[in-house]
């Protein structure tokens, strides 16, 4: 067969029948201009395929181990030629293409001689490189580096690194008869195959059949005459299987099977001629590849003819090996491609031995041709398969025609390239609707985030100058002013764009109006809206409309009084009896006594303790001053009952008592107790006189900022906590806000004041939370009389009882709920009309973009709201609809009766401060995450100070000694604690805090060596447990309980306990190396930032051999390219 790929290009564009055609410069030149791509011809020369050929000069014959090896064949560097304006007809002159094309031929070794070839030059010297390249995705198309030795690889492992490519364009296939150009290996060099010209009219049906069918065109007498076809765009590449056009300048390449990873004998060289005018580079040179040894292509299925199995090989000569007998061909070698019909020993399932001979079948000989099985799957069916596989058996395999092509035109004709591809990024299928936009700022147009998501577009607002407030330290105190100034900038702002400009003094007349909405607020908001929840639900039977008419004006004089209601001869007082009768039946309603004291003291603390013309009038405008009550009437209806009294408890039996006196604070912390003390029994959330004490509950104190405390009330020391049942509840993190962000938008933060303390506890557990306040008395004499007892108790969820945080968030969720409002209104600033996918593995999957996206009407991102127990958060698009976002949730919780802390209100920003112990950024056109420069000093001091106390500890032990180290418990309790929380932001320490929670938990029953037992120990050590728990109660069916350290030892508080902790732990070796990567990762200075979202795909496709199969290989595709590696056991 003669097989001549051609390479086209000149340096000038040049004359030809269908017009100029771009050219391009060698490698050498400088950049190239964009390409046309890259021609490939093969035509048919005199003579049949067994005679052109390559002889087989590498066989082995009988008994010999190996064939005599090939040596490659040098090319040097041809010199340019000049570019010929004329072109001729025929044989003799340039072909009659739409622009001269190179083309590449097979050829056998004496024609090969013949060819113009150019001696290699050493290194030293010379136009073309002999030494062997090294191979990069900048070389070869393909991308093959040197091969590897592996010990589980037979002959090496094939490896490189496919880069993506822009495709080299369209091409033509010709042939006399089948070959392999049409079937993938000219997919595996980037072209397209768009015409196709075959004699043989079955071989163009097998195409069509295996998916490769292309445009037939004629085939007659002096088809090697026609020029390139056009198909959508002319063609840049002609594949032939005969000579080129004669005075061309040739380069040749001559290459067997083997060395570039076959399991034949074939060799054979290939041509690339090249047009004058065009630089004719070498060929580029690499080591020989592994090969696959004959017996990865044979299969044990078919039936053979018993033989004695073959000895082990000892190694995989690079060619034929024979039996003893001579008779058949070993699997350990190669197999004689001029033999098709040649025995071979191999495994065979059906031979009593393991072995039998027999022929290779057509698949096997596919395989050897390396023809890929989605190909031989689609034809085998066909009538013509074998007839066809015989016919391809004359023709070089596909890996020399790929990977030899490859070597031959790369430095020629490059094709696309990787360096400047722009991939087009998958879309996101979302409705179709147009979106309405209004914005203000900037007339263009933000780009798409998305089909139908837009990218924020900053506005005038955005792009004014922010003001300042306070750090999250300052706004920690309890007395820290409240930023006005952050409501007056928006008021301003919208003001400017929606009236024009403010007068003089507006600020101070804020003041003015907010004085007039409070007082209308408490009025018609508080009074009014009880007063129609009272008539609704508990209304009044009445005769006439004057029945509800209790006082009538007095008659006579100028001045107003009233007086009862009196009968028409004023004997008898109407009034008084039907206010008297009214009230009795208000009475005798279920739960009416406790709404209306409840109703009375929420309108109370609204109204705040000073009267309209106080000087503080206007700080209850911003604050709670003496607490705040549910206006539970304001909620909706099937959660009334829980906002009045409180959710039930789920206890777990009867608690008892405990009556443990609280211990008295130190003189330096009195003062601070007594502040945080006081506040609350003034407010009534410690209520005194209200009901009996049965236990009380001890506190302590934390520092909560610089200068100030939190009280903690121990619930558990009491043994409270493990006597009622608290479901499990979860908590948004800064991985649930990532949904509604996208880079650009904005973050607006808040404080729900006294979370815990606006709910009610309910009464079954108020006499169970008493409080001893002897030591903590106040200095008002009046205040403390009516206090007279020493045990008082709490009507609020207090901190530090078990269940308080889901209850408290429970009703919380509840408010946020109702704030959402209806979607559909799209003047609320948490409006979404439609809700788009993104989910990983779907198609069109973007990792830049949240994987759920509720989408406005105006294209952008719904606003929402996260609660972290008291600290809330607001997104949005931008700095107005964020706050708005905020403002609107802060106006439903007040409506509700929900404190808001706005002193600790902070304003809309790109950067905001830490929430949920990360700080997210939305700058810089990513998002990104990180921890403050305190929270990640004080990481290092953890890491730091464990593995201190683990080399201590080690330091410490003898010499030898087989017992394990021991390190104390409590300071690790303290790390863990705190390194939990850090991982919310970094989690790729997760796996490195394993270790610290072995030695914390391995001294547990149920553990061994850190680790808690599973399966069949498991259940084995849980039987154990129940039997030793039977022989312990069932004589006295007693509990263990903790006695209280009281006066009176005799009273035993029962509280449950289980084993009681070491003070010390052992080490394992995990720690030790688990801190060696925490010291690691915690090494830089300042905090890591971490992208939370990739622009880029990466997809990990490993595509392994079976292990029971012949071969192995692995690929990594990602966007820039496929990494793979492959070999044969």
């Amino acid at each position: 067969m003669v097989l001549e790929p051609v390479l086209e290009g000149v340096s000038s564009p040049v004359r030809s029948r269908n017009g100029p055609s771009l050219a391009f410069p060698p490698p050498s030149g400088p950049p190239r201009a964009p390409r046309p791509g890259l021609s490939f011809e093969g035509g048919r020369p005199t003579g049949s395929h067994s005679g052109c050929r390559k002889a087989d000069r590498g066989t082995t014959t009988a008994g010999e181990g190996r064939r005599t090896a090939v040596p490659d064949q040098g090319f040097g560097h041809v010199g340019r030629r000049e570019a010929d304006p004329s072109w001729r007809d025929g044989p003799t002159g340039a072909h009659s293409g739409g622009r001269k094309a190179d083309r590449g031929y097979m050829t056998n070794s004496d024609e090969a001689g013949r060819r113009e070839t150019v001696p290699a030059r050493d290194e030293d010297g010379g136009e073309g490189p002999a030494h062997r390249h090294q191979l990069t995705s900048s070389g070869l198309w393909t991308g093959r580096l040197d091969p590897v030795e592996a010990p589980h690889a037979a002959t090496g492992i094939i490896r490189g690194f496919l880069p993506s490519h822009a495709r080299r364009g369209m091409c033509e296939v010709r042939g006399d008869g089948p070959n392999l150009w049409p079937l993938l290996v000219l997919h595996g060099l980037g072209f397209e195959v768009g015409v196709l010209r075959f004699r043989d009219r079955p071989f163009l049906e097998a195409l069509r059949v295996a998916g490769f069918g292309s445009r037939a065109l004629p085939y007659g007498a002096n088809w090697w005459r026609k020029g390139l076809a056009r198909v959508g765009g002319k063609a840049v590449a002609v594949f032939l299987d005969h000579e080129g056009v004669r005075g061309d300048a040739a380069r040749s390449l001559t290459m067997s099977h083997d060395e570039l990873g076959g399991s034949t004998t074939a060799s054979w060289s290939l041509v690339a001629w090249y047009p004058p005018g065009h630089d004719s580079p070498p060929p580029i040179q690499c080591p020989p590849q592994p090969h696959a040894p004959l017996s990865t292509r044979l299969g044990d299925g078919e039936w053979a003819e018993p033989c004695p199995p073959p000895l082990p090989p000892a190694s995989y000569p690079r060619g034929v090996v024979y039996s003893e007998d001579g008779g058949a061909v070993l699997g350990c070698g190669l197999f004689p491609h001029d033999r098709l019909d040649q025995p071979v020993e191999c495994a065979c399932r059906f031979s009593p031995t393991g072995f039998g001979r027999r022929a290779v079948t057509p698949l096997e000989i596919a395989a050897l041709w390396d023809v890929s099985i989605l190909v031989t799957d689609r034809i085998s069916a066909m009538t013509t398969f074998r007839g066809l596989i015989r016919a391809l058996g004359a023709t070089p395999p596909a890996k020399f025609l790929q990977f030899g092509a490859d070597r031959l035109i790369t430095g020629g004709f490059r094709g696309g390239s990787s360096e400047g591809l722009v991939v087009d990024r998958p879309s996101i299928a979302v409705d179709s609707e147009e979106c309405e936009v209004k914005e203000s700022g900037d007339d263009e147009e933000p780009p798409l985030a998305a089909p139908g998501v837009r990218s924020p577009s900053p506005s005038a607002m955005d792009r004014a100058p922010a003001p300042t407030w306070n750090d999250q330290d300052a706004q920690k105190v309890d007395n820290s002013p409240v930023p006005t100034h952050l409501w007056e900038f928006f008021f301003e702002r919208v003001y400017l764009e929606e009236c024009g400009e403010l007068p003089a003094g507006w600020r101070q007349a804020l003041d003015g109006f907010r004085r007039f909405q409070l007082r209308w607020w408490r009025r018609r908001k508080l009074a009014g809206t009880f007063r129609e929840w009272r008539l609704e639900h508990y209304p009044l039977q009445r005769l006439t409309r004057l029945d509800t008419a209790y006082v009538e004006r007095s008659p006579g004089g100028d001045e107003v009084r009233y007086r009862w209601r009196m009968s028409p001869d004023s004997r008898l007082n109407l009034g008084r009896e039907l206010y008297t009768r009214h009230w009795a039946q208000l009475n005798e309603m279920p739960k009416f006594e406790t709404s209306r004291l409840m109703a009375a003291d929420a309108i109370a603390k609204a109204a705040g303790p000073y009267h309209c013309h106080h000087p503080r009038y206007i700080d209850t405008f911003w604050t709670w001053p003496i607490g705040s009550t549910l206006f539970y009437w304001r909620w909706p209806e099937r959660y009334q009952a829980d906002a009045r009294d409180g959710q039930p408890h789920f206890l777990l039996g009867d608690f008892g008592g405990y009556v443990r006196p609280q211990a008295a604070p130190k003189p330096e912390d009195r003062e601070k107790v007594l502040l945080k003390l006081l506040p609350v029994r003034q407010r009534g959330y410690i209520e005194a006189g209200s009901g009996k004490v049965r236990s009380l509950i001890n506190y302590f104190w934390v520092d909560k900022g610089e200068t100030d405390i939190r009280i903690v009330y121990d619930g558990t020391g009491c043994g409270l906590n493990d006597f009622i049942w608290a479901m499990h509840f979860g908590l948004p993190t800064m991985r649930h806000t990532l949904r509604s962000l996208l880079p650009g938008y904005y973050q607006c933060d808040g404080d729900i004041g006294e979370m815990f303390l606006n709910f009610m506890l309910h009464e079954i557990l108020r006499e169970l939370s008493g409080v001893d306040i002897s030591h903590v008395k106040s200095g008002d004499p009046v205040f403390e009389a009516a206090r007279a007892a020493a045990w008082e108790r709490w009507c609020r969820n207090w901190m530090g009882l078990k269940d308080s945080p889901v209850r408290s968030i429970q009703l919380m969720t509840r408010v946020k709920l109702v704030a959402y409002g209806d979607r559909r209104v799209r003047t609320n600033p948490f409006h979404w009309e439609r809700v788009v996918f993104n989910l990983p593995g779907t198609s069109g999957y973007r990792p830049d973009l949240p994987w759920v996206m509720k989408v406005r009407f105006d294209g952008h991102l719904a606003c929402e709201v996260f609660v972290y127990v008291d600290d809330s958060r607001a997104t949005g698009h931008s700095r107005w609809i964020s706050w708005r976002a905020f403002r609107h949730f802060a106006a439903v919780c007040t409506r509700h009766g929900i404190q808001i802390a706005e002193r600790k209100s902070n304003f809309p920003s790109q950067v905001p401060q830490s929430w949920a112990g990360t700080n997210t950024d939305t700058s810089g056109g990513q998002v990104s995450a990180t921890v403050s420069e305190k929270k990640w000093q004080k990481t290092k001091d953890c890491v730091r100070q464990l593995a201190e106390l683990v080399s201590a500890a080690d330091a410490a032990a003898s010499p030898g000694s087989s017992e394990a180290v021991r390190i104390p418990l409590k300071p690790l309790l303290s790390i863990m604690g705190f390194l939990i929380y850090v991982v919310r932001t970094y989690d790729w320490m997760t796996p490195y805090l394993k270790g610290l929670n072995n030695v914390i938990n391995g001294w547990r029953p149920g553990y061994e060596d850190g680790w808690k037992l599973t399966g069949r120990a498991a259940r084995e050590h849980e039987r154990a447990q129940e039997e030793a728990e039977r022989d312990l109660t069932s004589g006295s069916h007693t509990m263990m309980f903790r006695r209280a350290h009281e006066e009176n030892l005799d009273e035993v508080v029962p509280v449950a306990v289980g084993p009681e902790a070491p003070s010390t732990v052992k080490v394992f070796d995990r720690l030790r190396r688990d801190i060696k990567a925490l010291l690691e990762l915690t090494s830089s200075e300042d905090p890591p930032r971490r992208r939370i979202r990739s622009k880029e795909v990466l997809v990990a496709l490993y595509l392994p051999g079976d292990a029971s199969g012949k071969g192995f290989g692995s690929a990594l595709i990602r966007r820039e390219g496929v990494e793979y590696e492959a070999g044969v056991w």
